[in-house]
């Protein structure tokens, strides 16, 4: 099971690419469509491609806009068959805990604590630092609560 804590979002730089790509669109698209009926649309080969240019450059940002989603960076937790993976921040790397090696697995305020064999205490989420909805923080609680459960029962 793997929850995804915060996926890429629409941030500033995604939102001008956007509003950039429409308001070329938008903005040509109109100039093209009056010059073309003005013109009874006649169009002449040189001088008449600097509007289906900007519209082709409107459409070239909405679609490169697409690269601010940042995927391979989320803030995620996985529990597989045999060990826990987790991101606590998009700077951090990937953790991997065999689930053997877990001894408990709290919860303090808005952080999930988990504890290793070892004593070593990791945290694992924290909710407080992210934006992220109800009813997913209760499913990511209870799962890894549940994996508490379980290697409780097999430790």
């Amino acid at each position: 099971m793997k929850h995804i804590i915060n996926e890429g979002t629409f941030k500033r730089s995604k939102t001008i690419f956007i509003v950039t790509g429409l308001f070329l669109i938008t903005l040509f698209g109109y100039q093209l469509y009056n010059h073309l009926q003005t013109d009874q649309f006649v169009a002449k080969f040189p001088g008449d491609w600097d509007k289906v240019l900007g519209i082709a450059i409107g459409l070239f940002l909405i679609i490169r806009s697409r690269k601010f989603n940042i995927r391979a960076r989320d803030i995620f937790i996985e529990i597989g068959k045999d060990q826990l993976t987790y991101r606590v921040s998009r700077s951090s790397s990937v953790n991997k805990i065999p689930l053997s090696d877990i001894d408990h697995i709290r919860e303090n305020g808005d952080k999930i604590i988990l504890t290793t064999k070892n004593a070593s205490k990791l945290t694992i989420a924290d909710f407080g630092q992210h934006l992220i909805k109800d009813d997913k923080r209760k499913t990511i609680k209870k799962s890894l609560l549940e994996l508490n459960d379980s290697t409780l029962k097999n430790g």
